[in-house]
């Protein structure tokens, strides 16, 4: 899409379809102004350990003119660089630690040379939450802790959802 939110079709990278991901298009870094990088930011404060994200130039583009790259920052540092890609590139599979990580941020650049046909997804992007270990458990009311394989989760009433610890960004 280009005008907003929901206005595009369904992300599709190497005729694979998702359901959810972020499909943003890449700012320019060669016009008289420069347009601010395509950046996305989620304030994770040390809850998640690992996000999972598969990366690529969305099929609706065909031209040769699409070249952009994936980076990911972790509290300021960057933690993956896809390098250019286009859209004939194969999907790239990201799954990176993030354990203790506050600030992630995802970054689309045009790869320096514009950003013409720049449309670049976050395919079934995905963070997925910390377990917590089951030791020594003090259990008060109103908390049900339920134990699976050694593991503990205190959401009894979707505890199929708080036991996979999947929370999709979009």
């Amino acid at each position: 899409g280009e005008t907003g939110a929901a206005d595009g079709r369904t992300i599709t990278l190497n005729g694979v379809t998702y359901a959810k991901g972020l499909g943003v298009h890449a700012g320019n870094s060669t016009g008289a102004t420069p347009d601010p990088l395509s950046k996305v930011s989620f304030n994770l404060d040390g809850a998640f350990a690992r996000f999972v994200s598969d990366v690529g130039v969305d099929d609706e583009v065909t031209s040769a003119a699409a070249t952009v790259a994936f980076q990911v920052f972790a509290d300021g540092v960057k933690v993956y660089d896809s390098g250019t890609m286009t859209a004939t590139s194969a999907t790239k599979s990201i799954d990176l630690n993030v354990d203790g990580v506050r600030q992630l941020d995802l970054v689309i650049t045009d790869a320096g040379d514009g950003k013409s046909s720049d449309h670049g997804d976050w395919a079934g992007a995905l963070l997925l939450r910390k377990w917590r270990w089951a030791g020594a458990v003090v259990m008060s009311a109103p908390w049900l802790f339920i134990f699976v394989n050694g593991l503990v989760t205190d959401d009894p009433v979707e505890p199929e959802i708080d036991l996979l610890r999947f929370w999709p960004l979009m």
